[in-house]
């Protein structure tokens, strides 16, 4: 009687680890875990971004169409700066790797890498300023006030890949 009990859970606990493993797989079984890949694509994560933030505003048409002309522009005018990141990045690596490691060559990518970023980042806030040029005051007001709300999901990128969850611990 014991045994066959015993078989019995043994059997539902395994039913439900798989049924748990299936779903876990279905979430996230392309196995790609890189910051930025946790939708299908990257346009489908901006025109959810766009979505929300067009619903949470109330964007008219005319302004959601002009948010996107400068996004678009701008993902344009930064795609040769990504692409110069990369390659900085992948000679990084192979300066990395190299057997008698050239310490100033790492430091000249390095200071390099770091100028690319600052140009992302300049980028950005013009970005923002040019969006906040199309907002009307009342939904600038409105932004600034769900912003402190939207930090645990955007402030903090892909961070559920690599630790506890989206909340970080209260400051002393």
């Amino acid at each position: 009687m014991k045994t066959r009990y015993t078989t019995a859970v043994l059997i539902i606990m395994l039913a439900i680890g798989g049924t748990l493993a299936t779903k876990a797989l279905a979430n996230h079984g392309d196995g790609d875990r890189r910051p930025g890949n946790c939708r299908d694509s990257s346009g489908e994560k901006h025109r959810g971004r766009m979505a929300d933030m067009a619903r949470v505003l109330d964007l008219t048409a005319a302004q959601q169409q002009q948010i996107e002309a400068i996004l678009a522009a701008t993902r344009e005018a930064n795609r040769p700066i990504r692409e110069k990141l990369r390659q900085n990045k992948q000679a990084l690596r192979a300066a990395a790797k190299a057997d008698p490691v050239d310490r100033e060559e790492i430091r000249s990518l390095t200071t390099a890498g770091g100028n690319l970023k600052a140009d992302l980042l300049l980028s950005r806030i013009a970005i923002r300023k040019q969006i906040e040029a199309v907002l009307t005051p009342e939904q600038r007001e409105m932004k600034e006030k769900i912003r402190p709300l939207l930090k645990h999901r955007f402030g903090k990128r892909h961070m559920h890949h690599r630790g506890p969850g989206p909340y970080e611990p209260a400051d002393s």
